[in-house]
C-alpha cells in the first residue's frame, strides 16, 4: 500500500521473524546427521529463503520503518519470495518422503518379525504335540495297561500278562514290581491247592 510500518507491524514483523528464526533453527537441528534427501532440502531452503530473500526483506522492513519508498513492487515481491516458499515446501515434501520410505522399511522389518514370531509358535504347538504325544505313548498308555494288569491281580486273577517288563525306567520297575506280586499269587495260590489236597 506504499506506507510507512506503523509501530505495531514492526513489532508484529519482528515476532514474526523471532519465531521464522526459532523454528528454522528446530529444523537444522532435526535433519542434522539425517537422511540426505532432507538435509540438501533444508540446506537448498537455507540458501534460497534464509540468505536470498533475507536481504530483500531487510531493504523492505527497512524502508518502512524510515517511511521512505519501497525498494519493489508487489509483484517483483511475489516474483521473488514465491520460489524461496517453493523451497520451505520442498523441505515438508522431503521429510514426508523420508517419512513414508522409513515407515515402508519398518513395515517390512515388522511384517518379517511378525513371520518369524508366526513360525515360532508353529513350532512351539507342533513341539508341544509332539511331547504330548511321546508322553501318552511312552508314559500314559503303559500306566493304564499297567493299572489294569493291577487290578485284575488285586481281583485274584494271576493268568495276566504284565505289560513293560523290558523298560529300564521307573515303569519298568514298577512292572518288575507287579511281575513279583503275580508269581508270589501263583505261589500261594499252589501252596492253598495242594494244602486242599492234602
Amino acid at each position: 500500500a506504499n506506507r510507512p510500518l506503523s509501530a505495531e507491524q514492526q513489532r508484529d514483523i519482528a515476532n514474526w521473524r523471532g519465531y521464522v528464526q526459532s523454528a528454522w533453527q528446530i529444523i537444522r537441528d532435526i535433519s542434522a546427521g539425517g537422511a540426505p534427501k532432507l538435509v540438501a532440502a533444508v540446506a537448498a531452503a537455507e540458501r534460497g529463503f534464509v540468505q536470498n530473500l533475507q536481504t530483500h526483506i531487510e531493504a523492505i522492513t527497512k524502508a518502512g520503518v524510515a517511511g521512505a519508498p519501497y525498494p519493489m513492487s508487489v509483484q517483483q515481491w511475489f516474483e521473488v519470495s514465491n520460489p524461496a516458499l517453493e523451497l520451505i515446501v520442498r523441505v515438508k515434501d522431503a521429510a514426508v518422503e523420508v517419512t513414508t520410505e522409513h515407515a515402508a522399511a519398518k513395515a517390512s522389518t515388522t511384517e518379517i518379525r511378525l513371520v518369524l514370531v508366526i513360525a515360532l509358535t508353529a513350532i512351539g504347538i507342533a513341539i508341544s504335540a509332539f511331547s504330548i504325544w511321546v508322553v501318552s505313548r511312552r508314559v500314559a498308555r503303559p500306566l493304564l495297561a499297567m493299572t489294569s494288569a493291577m487290578r485284575r491281580l488285586a481281583g485274584g486273577d494271576s493268568s495276566i500278562d504284565v505289560p513293560a517288563l523290558s523298560r529300564n525306567d521307573e515303569i519298568g520297575e514298577m512292572a518288575r514290581s507287579v511281575e513279583v506280586f503275580r508269581d508270589n499269587a501263583i505261589k500261594a495260590d499252589a501252596v492253598q491247592a495242594d494244602q486242599e489236597a492234602e
